[in-house]
């Protein structure tokens, strides 16, 4: 869990791990995400009990220990927060540094399935995510080099080398500048990109009208004509899985000329709770547990959802 030192300081600028969700390329977080953490609406998420997170902590030092022995360098860690020295909210937390090289080590866990993204070890074939928190670590530090040490599966050191991209480091400084003083220090947020960042900003709804744009009307009638197209489809689907279904009859397998499966349709047994029987032979145990949940749907004048 972190501190509440540790907190206040990831709010006074952007660290190698918000990049990748400023610049819209992170799996896990939004701009939004990011947004809400500086201005402290939302704490940053404790990811310490998850397992992944759990051994990427156990194993940093063992890593980093086996790097410095197979490249033949001393490394040493940065406990203190590193700051650009002109763009003051640009921060780092680096890993290591190789002594003597100013080069930045940063140190990653991937599992054998992510491995496989990955490029060959000694190329810099590696996720944006990984490329833009290194890039970002050169430009506060001002090295030029980066070391990757990456272990896959458990078992396969792979050291990614990436040199310094003025190009790319341009693109960090403007995204990130962009966020910070348009929207952190205005304290406006960025634009919604999924449902999760929807439901955060308009949770509710205030029983008013708003007026669409030229764009927003289209996007309105695109939406039509998709959810047309999504019905089409789903009938048809339907269609094709009694055809199937039919065809299948009591058995729970179908196969091709050589005996290889094509699709099964097997008894399933689920258990679930009977929530209106419940309610009606027993309303105080059904209120006793009964949760009441606020969402927001669009619905389409018409009857199209």
């Amino acid at each position: 869990m972190l501190t509440a030192a540790q907190i206040a300081d990831r709010r006074l600028g952007i660290g190698g791990s918000d990049v990748a969700a400023i610049l819209g390329v992170s799996p896990y977080r939004t701009p939004l995400d990011v947004y809400r953490e500086k201005v402290g609406e939302v704490e940053p998420p404790d990811l310490s009990d998850r397992e992944a997170v759990r051994w990427g902590t156990i194993l940093e030092d063992v890593i980093a220990d086996e790097y410095a022995h197979r490249t033949g360098v001393k490394v040493r860690r940065r406990t203190q927060t590193v700051v650009h020295p002109a763009i003051r909210y640009l921060r780092g937390h680096l890993d290591r540094e190789v002594v003597g090289q100013r080069k930045v080590l940063e140190v990653k866990t991937a599992g054998f399935w992510a491995g496989r993204e990955l490029g060959e070890a000694g190329t810099d074939a590696v996720p944006d995510a990984w490329l833009l928190q290194v890039t970002h670590y050169m430009l506060v530090t001002g090295f030029r080099q980066a070391d990757i040490a990456a272990l896959v599966g458990g078992q396969e050191l792979r050291v990614y080398p990436v040199q310094f991209d003025q190009a790319l480091a341009d693109e960090i400084l403007t995204r990130c500048g962009r966020f910070w003083h348009n929207h952190v220090e205005k304290r406006i947020p960025p634009p919604p990109q999924t449902a999760g960042d929807l439901k955060a900003l308009y949770p509710t709804d205030d029983g008013g009208a708003v007026e669409a744009t030229v764009e927003v009307e289209a996007a309105v009638a695109d939406l039509r004509e998709t959810v047309a197209s999504i019905k089409a489809l789903e009938g048809r689907r339907t269609a094709l899985e009694v055809a199937i279904k039919a065809h299948i009859g009591e058995a729970a397998t179908l196969t091709d000329l050589n005996g290889r499966a094509l699709a099964t349709w097997k008894t399933q047994t689920a258990t679930r709770l009977d929530s209106a029987r419940l309610k009606a032979e027993d309303p105080g145990l059904f209120a006793r547990f009964a949760v009441t949940s606020t969402s927001r749907v669009l619905r389409l004048p018409g009857g199209a959802k």
